[in-house]
């Protein structure tokens, strides 16, 4: 399932030939974010979508029905982030501001579950959900920190944080989970000790270790997850595509705390991809099998 929006408008598109499943949804106005197609008991699939005044929607997309006004956006709290969280017996849209804020909603009936401050002042640059139903969840921040969530019907938990620090002043940090055990992390526009210029890094919040780092031609400005999360898909500022994979495993040696060094499997990560080009790259998802579809200024590509 992917999404398509331009001129104010939204289609649903499915594969393998990419046919409009609905005519186009009609969009509020001054849009920043919408999050990833997602299934939503009761509601069907629907996207999530924030404002530049702090508004939040919902729009259901198959079958179509009436936008679901979360908040009505009267502040001046832009949204910078948003995605959907699923866990144990409901769905929560996440929406993450530029203040820093993060409020998860309750789609089942728009009721605030939590409001999370832990990265206030510094804005939310990300947002990305685990493809599994244990409400866990990702979010970085404009200073480089990256925290791991989980979400339930009684609140918000922290599971874990990682100041990776800000690699530019320019670029924004983006984190995702990339590694179907959730356990590996891809995070780009943060500092490496191994590579200077732009790159993605793989890292593992339980090993609390740097598995891989992989060089960019340019900062990334959206990355996408596969369902499976075996491969990440990223956009960057050169409207180049970098497809980044789960090839297998290999053992590599960590050194714990104690300085002591021990041999583990972690997965092997290959990229490929296509250089910039004049088309400006508008949107990525994915459809079954694997497919990467790509929007951009003039038409949809599948890989």
């Amino acid at each position: 399932m992917f999404v398509v929006a331009q001129d104010g408008a939204t289609s649903l598109w499915t594969g393998p030939k990419l046919t409009p499943l609905s005519p186009p949804v009609g969009m509020p106005h001054n849009v920043t974010c919408i999050s990833p197609p997602a299934a939503v008991r009761g509601l069907g699939a629907i996207i999530v979508c924030g404002t530049m005044d702090g508004g939040v929607v919902a729009v259901p997309l198959t079958p179509p029905g009436p936008i679901r006004v979360l908040n009505d956006g009267d502040n001046d709290e832009t949204i910078t982030a948003i995605s959907v969280v699923s866990f144990g017996d409901g769905e929560a849209a996440l929406v993450g501001t530029a203040s820093g804020i993060v409020d998860v909603y309750n789609l089942a009936d728009g009721e605030v579950l939590a409001r999370v401050a832990a990265h206030a002042p510094h804005g939310i640059t990300s947002l990305s959900a685990a493809s599994s139903h244990d409400g866990l969840w990702l979010t970085s921040d404009a200073a480089g920190r990256v925290s791991m969530w989980r979400s339930s019907q009684d609140g918000v938990v922290r599971v874990t944080s990682v100041d990776f620090g800000r690699g530019s002043p320019n670029v924004d940090p983006i984190a995702c989970f990339a590694g179907d055990d959730s356990d590996t992390l891809l995070v780009t526009g943060v500092p490496t000790s191994s590579h200077e210029g732009p790159c993605a890094t793989l890292y593992s919040p339980g090993l609390s270790a740097v598995l891989d780092v992989i060089p960019l031609t340019a900062p990334v400005t959206c990355a996408r997850p596969a369902a499976d999360l075996t491969a990440v898909a990223l956009s960057c500022s050169d409207n180049s595509l970098v497809v980044i994979a789960n090839s297998g495993d290999r053992v590599v040696s960590i050194e714990d705390d104690n300085g002591v060094e021990e041999s583990i499997e972690v997965s092997t990560w290959i990229a490929y991809g296509r250089g910039g080009s004049g088309r400006a790259v508008t949107g990525l998802g994915w459809l079954g099998e694997g497919d990467l579809v790509v929007s951009v200024s003039d038409s949809i590509e599948v890989w």
